[in-house]
């Protein structure tokens, strides 16, 4: 991997825009940024939606998570 496409891969993991990176390199469409990028693609739908959970379905600490995980009431009154 060359250093052109790791940074353009890392700005994409880090929530830079696909737009914004699409103007850094230099690309004139941005399905060409989409193309030559697309194995992240997955990896940021994951994230997003991570996201989205987050705030639609807060979790207090990674034993409810675990415990809602199971089936049971993070406080246990099930």
């Amino acid at each position: 991997m060359n250093l052109r496409h790791a940074a353009a891969t890392y700005m994409l993991t880090q929530g830079v825009p696909l737009r914004v990176a699409m103007e850094v390199l230099g690309h004139s469409q941005i399905h060409v940024t989409a193309n030559t990028y697309w194995h992240v693609i997955p990896e940021l739908k994951k994230d997003a939606a991570e996201r989205v959970g987050g705030l639609l379905f807060p979790v207090r600490d990674e034993m409810a998570v675990k415990m809602a995980v199971n089936g049971a009431d993070p406080d246990g009154s099930e």
